[in-house]
C-alpha cells in the first residue's frame, strides 16, 4: 500500500472507530438497515446506492456512510482536504474531488438534493468558525460545479464547531471534527425530466 492510499485510508476508519466509541446509533459502514433502529427511510435501492458508491470511491480518502438520519452521507478527510485555518482546497484533495463529483453525477444519485456542510472544532473563537465551516463548504460545493454537479442540487451550510462527532478535548478527536460532509435528500422533480440518460 502506498503512502498516499494509506493516507486516504485512515480519516474513513478512524471516523468508524470513533463512531462505534462514542455510541452512535449510525451502523457501520457496509450494514444495512437495522432492524429496530430509528426511521424508515433506508431501502435496499438505498443501500446498494451506497454499496456503488463505495466501490467507485474506493481509492479516495472519501466515505460512504448511511448516517443517523437514514440519509446517503459522504464524509470528506478534512485534514486532507485543507490546511489548518484555511478554506483552499489542497492539491493532494482534488482527484478525490473529481471522482466523487463523477460518482455524485452517476446514475444511481443524479437527481437526488446534495446539502454540503462544513464543522469545524472548538479552537478559535465562533465566529471565525462559523465562517471557515461555511467557507469550506462554499469551496466544496463550488469544486463539484465545476466538475459538472447542477447548481440546482445543491445547498450549502457552514455550522462551525456545532454538532462534533467527539470531544474536543484531544487533538484526533478535533481532527475527526474538522470536516466537510455531503448528505443526498430527496431527488430534485425538475432534474429528475431533463436528467442525462
Amino acid at each position: 500500500m502506498d503512502l498516499r492510499s494509506t493516507k486516504a485510508a485512515l480519516p474513513a476508519l478512524v471516523l468508524v472507530l470513533a463512531l462505534w466509541l462514542c455510541g452512535c446509533a449510525a451502523p457501520a459502514p457496509g450494514l444495512g438497515p437495522v432492524p429496530g433502529s430509528p426511521g424508515t427511510n433506508w431501502s435496499p435501492a438505498m443501500e446498494a446506492r451506497r454499496v456503488t458508491l463505495v466501490q467507485n470511491l474506493s481509492k479516495t480518502g472519501i466515505s460512504a456512510v448511511r448516517n443517523r438520519d437514514d440519509r446517503l452521507q459522504f464524509n470528506l478527510p478534512t485534514d486532507f482536504a485543507f490546511a489548518s485555518d484555511s478554506a483552499d482546497i489542497k492539491a493532494d484533495m482534488r482527484a478525490d474531488l473529481d471522482q466523487l463529483a463523477a460518482s455524485l453525477n452517476g446514475p444511481e444519485v443524479r437527481n437526488m438534493r446534495l446539502r454540503v456542510v462544513g464543522y469545524t472544532d472548538s479552537q478559535g473563537s465562533d465566529a471565525v468558525n462559523d465562517l471557515l465551516s461555511l467557507a469550506r463548504a462554499q469551496r466544496v460545493a463550488s469544486y463539484i460545479q465545476a466538475k459538472g454537479v447542477d447548481p440546482r442540487r445543491i445547498t450549502v451550510e457552514g455550522r462551525g464547531e456545532d454538532q462534533p462527532m467527539v470531544s474536543n478535548e484531544q487533538s484526533y478527536g478535533r481532527a475527526l471534527n474538522r470536516r466537510v460532509e455531503i448528505v443526498l435528500t430527496e431527488p430534485v422533480a425538475a432534474l429528475s425530466v431533463n436528467a442525462p440518460q
